[in-house]
């Protein structure tokens, strides 16, 4: 078995989305509002992913400075610049990989956009988030784009900030596609023409043919763009999104199976009161390993595991200037991260598959 951070979804399940997305397009939009305003109790706007739900709210507010962890997403840093945002970093806690609401207290302005990330689907400190950027005057933006499905003291995330960006292809089988929430109403760009060439990751994300294209090496296609999301990806969301609770749980079960599986090794832990989407289980890897060659390891025992946001955007050359402070921890965190996939459908058995894989990994 291929195991492999990439939602998939059985061909016969995606046939009938297919044939859904065909037979009614124009309905897929409105049925999609519906979900979310059910679960959210907020309007939705879909984009083609979080970045571009996220560019657009931070084009609308205006803000001149983005509080943000320093431990981020690289590829964040081409909207700041394209925007004229100047980004104010802050640390992340260790274990839990999410910003240090002690740094944001220390940094935090009025008219500021606070950008709180729930990293690998692991809810931040929302409460005391919250109460700084209300304190401050400034408008605290959830970043969701891994934790659709997870909750802080039992609400959803995305219903704690004035606004919130979700991905869907992170969590979900759709080829693309995110969507930004709001407290108020928010201007929506014109529909235009969807991501189209999203859509070649449709093989990817069956179920029955993943495996083998992992295998060939062929990726699934996308690149960041600005478009919406295509009655495609509407149509898979609505027909996996009710059952986003029972799906959730999965992961959460799965997960702890693995940590539980890797406990003398550093995992990432749940914040206090929160309950994670588990996007992927985080890893620090011993300090004497190199993380380049486990995750090669890895993949050759069947486990596509990630150095993810080991480049991260205090280390891109156009952030640089705006990171003049020291970040310990973001630094450590960057150097020996390592992802392991987590998916719904996966069981305590696999669970040590990926451990018994991930231990002779590090010793090869």
């Amino acid at each position: 078995m291929l195991y492999s951070p990439v939602p998939t979804i059985p061909a016969a399940e995606l046939a009938g989305a297919l044939l859904a997305a065909l037979r009614a397009p124009g309905e897929q939009r409105t049925k999609f509002r519906e979900l979310v305003r059910a679960y959210l109790g907020r309007e939705a706007v879909d984009f083609c992913c979080a970045r571009a739900a996220l560019e657009h709210i931070l084009r609308r507010l205006e803000v001149r400075r983005v509080v943000m962890p320093a431990f981020l997403c690289p590829e964040l840093a081409e909207v700041l610049l394209k925007l004229g945002v100047r980004p104010v970093f802050v640390d992340v806690h260790r274990g839990t990989l999410n910003i240090s609401p002690e740094g944001v207290q220390e940094v935090i302005s009025r008219g500021d956009a606070l950008l709180a990330v729930h990293t690998f689907g692991n809810p931040c400190q929302l409460t005391a988030l919250t109460e700084l950027a209300s304190d401050a005057e400034a408008h605290l933006i959830e970043d969701c784009a891994h934790a659709l499905g997870a909750r802080y003291r039992g609400m959803p995330v995305g219903t704690f900030g004035r606004y919130s960006v979700f991905s869907m292809y992170k969590l979900l089988p759709t080829p693309s596609g995110g969507f930004l929430c709001a407290s108020e109403g928010v201007d929506e760009p014109p529909a235009g023409a969807p991501a189209l060439g999203h859509l070649l990751r449709l093989p990817y994300v069956t179920r029955e043919v993943h495996p083998l294209l992992l295998r060939l090496r062929r990726g699934g296609g996308g690149g960041y763009a600005t478009g919406r999301c295509s009655p495609i990806d509407l149509s898979i969301f609505n027909r996996l999104f009710p059952r986003i609770e029972e799906l959730t749980l999965r992961r959460r079960r799965f997960a702890e199976a693995l940590a539980s599986e890797l406990s003398g090794y550093e995992v990432q832990r749940v914040e206090r009161d929160a309950r994670s989407s588990w996007q992927s289980l985080a890893v620090l890897l011993p300090e004497e390993s190199s993380p380049p060659q486990v995750a090669a390891h890895l993949r050759r025992r069947g486990v596509v595991a990630h150095r993810t946001w080991h480049d991260t955007i205090i280390l891109h050359p156009g952030m640089r200037r705006y990171a003049p402070g020291e970040y310990p921890v973001t630094l450590e965190v960057s150097r020996r991260i390592l992802t392991l996939p987590v998916q719904p459908h996966y069981t305590h058995r696999d669970a040590r598959a990926i451990a018994e894989a991930f231990e002779a990994s590090l010793s090869a």
